[in-house]
């Protein structure tokens, strides 16, 4: 296969992956939300907050996310996000008390950020090089695509299945987002080797505008 095949490929599968990703995710209350509290008798508020902290431990973890990728290469990154994205559904489709709801998001917000952005460009920097912008902009334009595809899709799975059962259909979803980053070239990120110059000392402070990313989108999620 050339480049040329490769980069469309990359951008088929890779686009699915993250259209399928966001829309297990990030758009599920919006689908099921208002179903959810009504079955459970919670509050709209406690049942939309999931969302907040999902958002609060990507930003938590953004730290820990080069490593995996230089240790395991992008392609096994997003596939082990597309299996705690499943576990994630998998879990909210059976809780039963506010401590469950919460615990599943928090493994979402694991899954989301192993499964989004992050994995992915730096896949298609190793894979392309200079070309991977390009690249980058049309996966991103696919993936913006979830609300228009999972918000009818998920209104259907929950008139003819029940929120339950449409929960536990997006992670069979969320399975097949790592399978379709499955036949990809695996990649890594460089390390320093022991010929190359010492790290800089770690900055203490680097969680602080994670932390902040954090904060803002789940206000952004609050608010909305």
């Amino acid at each position: 296969m050339d480049r040329a095949d490769l980069s469309r490929l990359a951008v088929v599968k890779l686009g699915l992956a993250q259209l399928i990703s966001w829309g297990v995710t990030f758009y599920l209350p919006g689908a099921f939300g208002n179903a959810i509290a009504d079955d459970l008798g919670w509050s709209g508020q406690q049942v939309f907050s999931g969302l907040s902290v999902a958002l609060l431990i990507m930003g938590l973890v953004s730290i820990f996310s080069a490593r995996l990728l230089q240790r395991l290469g992008a392609r096994q990154v997003l596939q082990y996000g597309a299996g705690l994205n499943a576990l994630g559904c998998c879990m909210l489709a059976m809780c039963e008390t506010p401590q469950s709801w919460f615990f599943g998001w928090a493994v979402l917000g694991v899954g989301m950020r192993l499964s989004l952005y992050d994995a992915l460009f730096a896949a298609l920097a190793a894979l392309f090089g200079a070309r991977s912008r390009a690249l980058m902009v049309q996966i991103t334009l696919l993936g913006g695509l979830a609300s228009a595809v999972f918000w009818p899709l998920g209104h259907g799975l929950l008139n003819a299945l029940g929120w339950r059962s449409a929960v536990a259909v997006y992670g069979c979803l969320a399975l097949l987002s790592g399978l379709l980053v499955s036949g990809l070239p695996d990649s890594r990120l460089p390390v320093l080797n022991a010929g190359s110059a010492a790290p800089a000392p770690a900055d203490t402070t680097a969680w602080i505008p994670q932390f902040g990313y954090a904060l803002s989108m789940s206000l952004i999620a609050f608010l909305s």
